[in-house]
């Protein structure tokens, strides 16, 4: 069993798992849930490398991951308020300084892969991404890519989409998988190392193992260049 320390940091939940071997890779990741476990498994499956896991659960999805406020998109109960860079400082200066040290990596899923695309442009903490099912139907998300330099270029970026995602009477959500591939293509032109799956379902089918497939192939990435 891996070591575990959690804390409760201004009403959220941070689970800091140790690497089950030698590794100065540290993922972060934010979540709906404190699922460490169920995540973590999947990665064994799929023969991830060993890596820290620092998982930030009992968050304000909406407020907290969005890049700039938006309207309600999905629902009437969206909360789209844009604090995602104040989000973020606070895990820059509150989280990392209690979490193992090393290359770190931002890992998310829906809004919280929106999250972590969005991560490279305000911070230079991080040295790779990896975005599953990422929400980038989200207004504006893709100009902002294209039209904006990241504070620092990350060494890798993986990028996943349900192949049924864009299957919604939502004009936005009909844009999820043509958006997702117009990212990859991007970051292929900005000699970015990407990759792109298109995984079988809608956003809510196999959410841990698309999570873990994500993670897993970063921290490959990751563990090659350091």
């Amino acid at each position: 069993m891996p070591n575990v320390v959690q804390k409760i940091i201004d009403n959220k939940k941070v689970s800091i798992v140790g690497a089950e071997g030698d590794s100065d890779i540290v993922v972060y990741c934010n979540s709906v849930n404190d699922d460490w476990g169920k995540i973590i498994g999947c990665c064994k499956q799929l023969g991830s490398k060993p890596f820290h896991f620092v998982l930030i659960s009992d968050i304000d999805w909406d407020k907290d991951l969005s890049p700039w406020p938006a309207g309600k998109i999905i629902s009437g109960n969206d909360n789209f308020e844009g604090k995602a860079q104040e989000y973020l400082q606070w895990i820059e200066d509150k989280v990392v300084p209690i979490a193992p040290q090393g290359h770190k990596i931002m890992a998310g899923y829906s809004m919280a892969g929106l999250f972590a695309l969005y991560v490279p442009y305000v911070s230079d903490k991080f040295e790779a991404i990896a975005s599953a099912s990422g929400s980038v139907w989200f207004p504006q998300f893709f100009d902002f890519i294209t039209s904006h330099q990241p504070a620092k270029v990350p060494r890798a970026v993986y990028l996943s989409i349900g192949d049924l995602e864009s299957k919604s009477k939502n004009a936005y959500l009909q844009q999820t998988v043509e958006i997702t591939r117009n990212i990859y293509e991007h970051y292929e032109a900005s000699k970015i190392p990407t990759i792109f799956e298109l995984h079988k379902g809608n956003h809510f089918k196999d959410y841990e193992m698309r999570l873990a497939k994500a993670i897993t192939w970063t921290v490959e990435q990751e563990s090659k260049i350091i």
